[in-house]
């Protein structure tokens, strides 16, 4: 038969049991598990949100140019930068391009649309398509044959 231990007349308990241990023991498992699945839904938001990718013309030059009262011939070359926020790649198809021009007194001024195509793949398990769109705005001086006034939108 076991014997039970006193202190000052009462029954002596010790504090920590298997019992207490193994509860507490959960509870801290527990508050791991919710913390760790909370970090990671909000990574998976955070990181894992598919950005539409943008297109920019950064830079543009006017080569062969030639115009008459009648005319107007020339080379246009430039560099369309594009810029992918997301975590995946960009695997992009190509799209049109338009030029409008409209001449005035020493200026012409020209206007560039462009939409590229394609589709995003983040972590090879999220598939989404997406357009890139470039919409841009500039001056030709025909005295200086150079442009001005770029800006894109």
């Amino acid at each position: 038969m076991e014997q039970e231990s006193y202190v000052n007349d009462k029954p002596f308990n010790p504090p920590f049991t298997h019992k207490n241990r193994s509860s507490k023991c959960l509870v801290y498992i527990l508050i791991l598990v919710v913390f760790l699945s909370i970090s990671f839904l909000i990574s998976w938001r955070v990181l894992l949100k598919i950005k539409t990718p943008t297109l920019q013309l950064s830079t543009v030059n006017i080569e062969h140019l030639y115009y008459d009262s009648s005319s107007l011939n020339m080379t246009i070359v430039g560099k369309i930068d594009l810029h992918n926020p997301n975590f995946g790649p960009f695997k992009f198809f190509g799209g049109p391009m338009t030029l409008l021009r409209d001449i005035g007194l020493g200026l012409i001024k020209l206007g560039s649309f462009a939409e590229v195509t394609g589709e995003v793949r983040v972590v090879k398990i999220i598939h989404r398509h997406v357009s890139a769109v470039m919409d841009c705005s500039m001056d030709l001086n025909l005295k200086s044959q150079g442009i001005q006034d770029l800006l894109c939108r």
